[in-house]
């Protein structure tokens, strides 16, 4: 069983055009190797994004709402 997907598949799963999910591959550290990606792979960098994007953010105080 292959946990590989193209590229094409991976950005219409995205709904993005393939330039844009090898960019965020890229952004995410993720390999494209033969137009392929790990799609767990891939998974776990967005997951580890976002994340980071989280802890990152400041907490709101009782009068921030």
């Amino acid at each position: 069983m292959g946990n590989h997907i193209a590229l094409s598949v991976l950005a219409t799963s995205l709904g993005v055009s393939s330039q844009e999910a090898a960019e965020k591959c890229h952004d995410l550290g993720v390999p494209i190797v033969h137009g392929r990606v790990d799609k767990s792979f891939f998974a776990l960098a967005v997951a580890a994004d976002e994340d980071a994007l989280v802890s990152t953010r400041p907490a709101l105080g009782a009068g921030d709402a």
